[in-house]
């Protein structure tokens, strides 16, 4: 009996002996497997997060976020939801399609076919289109009938939520755009003259009542008289009103609302807000600094240096002086 026990043990830490080292290497390749194969799925988890969905409305803006996406390695899937949509956006998406904001569940459904999760919202979107159009379906007269009031800040939070249900979520505006905020500063060759640097701070002061009332961002004034405040019409049309009763040497005042929600609704210049100053007699744009997207600035600058006309990139507490 001793001698087979010895005989067993024996046999038994021979085996050891021999399935040690294999346990060994299975181990091994196991961790080296891990190392070469997790990696290699997690880097399929972070492509497959580098997908944003966009709602895009018209201007220069939805184009500017795409081409900076585009160089991030950010796959762009759009849905133009209203009338005249930079064609150029087409260029720099991954997909694309036209769908009317009032085909709101279409919308939607198009979020989930795109397999997006995040969302931004850019580029215009006439508030007048809400007040006449007929062609919207059951679920944008469910988002909409039950606001009492339709100020833009209710109306576009009333379908972020409704987004936010179906599991999309909006980020900020600016998030890939932060160039597009410049600091503080006289931007243009020419610098205002003393009237018009009072008519900024009052103009500021001004547009800054309507931006908290949710009314409009922008404002017109003339040798301290409001001439035009932005309503649903939008910036253009407010300037061209101010151009008319003014005549000419008007200053016109952008700003952000006093509780600016990033997601949405940023105010926004460009080349086109120029061309419109310059046809209606407007001379000066002052803008908040750091709280405005400003597009094609150099443009900007040039058709302002070439027809005597001031850009301001404004704040009330670093005030600049001529």
């Amino acid at each position: 009996m001793i001698e087979v026990s010895a005989a067993k043990r024996a046999a038994s830490t021979a085996l050891r002996f021999v399935l040690e080292p294999a346990r060994l290497i299975l181990l091994a390749l196991a961790y080296a497997g891990a190392k070469l194969i997790l990696p290699l799925l997690f880097r399929g988890v972070r492509v497959l997060r580098k997908r944003i969905g966009m709602l895009a409305g018209y201007g220069d803006l939805p184009v500017a976020f795409a081409i900076e996406a585009q160089a991030a390695g950010i796959d762009v899937c759009a849905i133009g939801i209203t009338a005249d949509v930079n064609p150029q956006l087409k260029q720099y998406v991954a997909a694309y399609r036209e769908i009317s904001l009032g085909q709101w569940q279409q919308v939607i459904d198009t979020l989930r076919a795109y397999g997006v999760q995040d969302l931004v919202l850019l580029g215009k979107v006439e508030k007048s289109w809400a007040l006449h159009t007929t062609e919207v379906d059951a679920r944008f007269r469910q988002v909409v009938g039950a606001l009492q009031a339709r100020n833009d800040d209710r109306m576009i939070l009333a379908f972020v939520t409704d987004l936010a249900k179906e599991g999309f979520a909006l980020r900020t505006q600016g998030e890939l755009l932060s160039e597009l905020f410049p600091g503080p500063g006289v931007l243009s060759t020419r610098r205002p003259t003393q009237q018009e640097w009072n008519d900024i701070v009052f103009g500021y002061q001004m547009a800054k009542g309507i931006a908290g009332l949710d009314i409009g961002q922008t404002c017109a004034v003339k040798h301290g008289m409001v001439l035009a405040v932005e309503a649903i019409e939008g910036t253009d049309e407010c300037i061209r009103r101010g151009g008319r009763l003014g005549r000419a040497d008007v200053v016109i005042v952008k700003v952000a609302k006093p509780q600016q929600d990033h997601r949405f609704d940023i105010p926004t210049v460009g080349p086109d807000t120029l061309r419109v100053m310059h046809e209606s007699g407007a001379r000066v744009l002052a803008f908040e600094a750091g709280a405005t997207f400003v597009l094609q600035l150099n443009t900007m600058c040039r058709y302002a240096d070439e027809r005597g006309m001031v850009i301001v990139a404004y704040l009330p507490d670093r005030p600049i002086t001529s």
